[in-house]
This record gives structure tokens, C-alpha cells and sequence, in this order.
């Protein structure tokens, strides 16, 4: 909830700092009554139990330091302490690999991955070339403030996070464009700020012809025939 109201540049209610005063008491009731029930040495043994112990007091300290008089902190204590909980859902996923659903299905996924390797590579090759290339070409251009951007489609919907500034994101890029159709709006921008504009209506096209409708398609397509060879075992 917090993060919906930061990501919208609001201010969260003010009771949700007393919600997160709450659960951490409550994760320290869960730490005692542990304590109780196995006693302090047996639950100290266990690597994930200090790890709860830890964090339940880490975040209990950052939701009680600011009602303390004068409390200072450079940073957000609770962010990252939150963070830390999160890594408790990792023992439900120790759980789920009890069940036989779960199994299969982490079985079909490492032979599908192994049996279609070859595609992968190839897949990632061409990712990877249109990648540099766009680096290259369109490196530095769109950014947010850039007056060419004005009246275009790409600032108006804020998608200034699909630039070229540098491989990663250029790759996440190109990677968006596997898994969606088709759109103009990156060509367009580029058209109108970056000296080699006018080539984005040619790379992005021949992408999506070889990237998507071919490569693409093939890897979905053996994808789904190698379950079914699976599923028939």
C-alpha cells in the first residue's frame, strides 16, 4: 500500500506506520513463543531461525525509532528491513518442492530449456547484435527533458526507462519487444532526436521480423511439442 502511494508521489496515511508497528510485534510474539516451545538452544541451532530472530528485531527497532525523542536516521531503516522479511517466502519454496505438481513441472521446464538450448542461442545472438547496434546508433538520445521528445507519443506515455543510454537497458528493450506486438513509438522518438533517426524505421521492423515472428515463434512452438513429449513419458 505504501509503495502505491510513493509510486504516485502521495503521502501514505498515517496509520500505516502504526500497521507496521503491529506486524512487528506480532513477528516478535512468533519469536517467543518459538523460544518457549522448542527452548533458546534447540531454536538457535537453526541457520533460518537466526535469520527470523535478526530481522524480527531489526524491524521492530526501525518501526519504534521514530517515537523515540530525537531519532535520526540517514537512511529508511524500514525499507530495507522489510526487504530482509522477504526472504522468509523462500522457505515456502523449500515446501512446494515436496509436491509432485511442483516437481513435474520444475522437471519439464529444465528439459524444455535444455532440449531448446540451440534456439536460445540463436535467440540471443540476434538480440544481442540489434542490441549493440542500438547502442551504437541511439546511445545518449532519449532521455527525459530532451526537447525533441516534445508532442510524441514516447513521452506522453513515459516510457523513458526503453531508451539506449546502455546495454542493459537497450537489451530490456529489445526484450519487451519479444513478448508484445509491434509498436512505433521507440521509431518515432528516435526519428526525432537521435542523427541516425530515420534507420529505427528499419531496425526495429527487421527485429520484429527475425527476433519475434521467426525466432520467437520457433522457440514457442518446440516449447509446446516438447511438453506434449513429456507429458505423454
Amino acid at each position: 500500500l505504501e509503495s502505491t502511494y510513493t509510486l504516485n508521489s502521495l503521502n501514505p496515511p498515517a496509520w500505516t506506520g502504526y500497521v507496521e508497528l503491529v506486524f512487528s510485534f506480532l513477528y516478535l510474539g512468533e519469536v517467543a513463543v518459538k523460544v518457549q516451545v522448542r527452548s533458546w538452544d534447540v531454536y538457535w541451532l537453526s541457520l533460518p531461525k537466526r535469520f527470523d530472530f535478526f530481522t524480527t528485531f531489526l524491524l521492530l527497532f526501525s518501526s519504534l525509532l521514530p517515537y523515540l525523542p530525537n531519532s535520526v536516521m540517514p537512511f529508511d531503516l524500514r525499507h530495507y528491513a522489510n526487504i530482509l522479511r522477504l526472504l522468509r517466502l523462500l522457505r515456502v519454496i523449500k515446501q512446494l518442492k515436496s509436491l509432485r505438481s511442483v516437481q513435474f513441472l520444475a522437471s519439464c521446464i529444465t528439459k524444455m530449456v535444455w532440449a531448446a538450448g540451440n534456439i536460445f542461442l540463436l535467440l540471443g545472438c540476434v538480440v544481442f547484435f540489434f542490441t549493440t547496434l542500438g547502442v551504437n546508433l541511439f546511445g545518449g538520445v532519449l532521455y527525459k527533458g530532451n526537447p525533441g521528445l516534445e508532442h510524441t507519443e514516447y513521452k506522453e506515455k513515459h516510457w523513458y526507462v526503453f531508451n539506449f543510454n546502455d546495454t542493459p537497458m537497450a537489451f530490456a528493450l529489445f526484450f519487451t519487444q519479444l513478448l508484445c506486438e509491434y509498436v512505433p513509438v521507440n521509431a518515432e522518438a528516435l526519428q526525432m532526436t537521435a542523427r541516425w533517426g530515420d534507420v529505427a524505421w528499419l531496425i526495429f521492423p527487421i527485429f520484429y521480423f527475425l527476433g519475434v515472428a521467426i525466432m520467437f515463434e520457433i522457440l514457442v512452438a518446440f516449447t509446446v511439442e516438447a511438453y506434449i513429449e513429456i507429458r505423454e513419458e
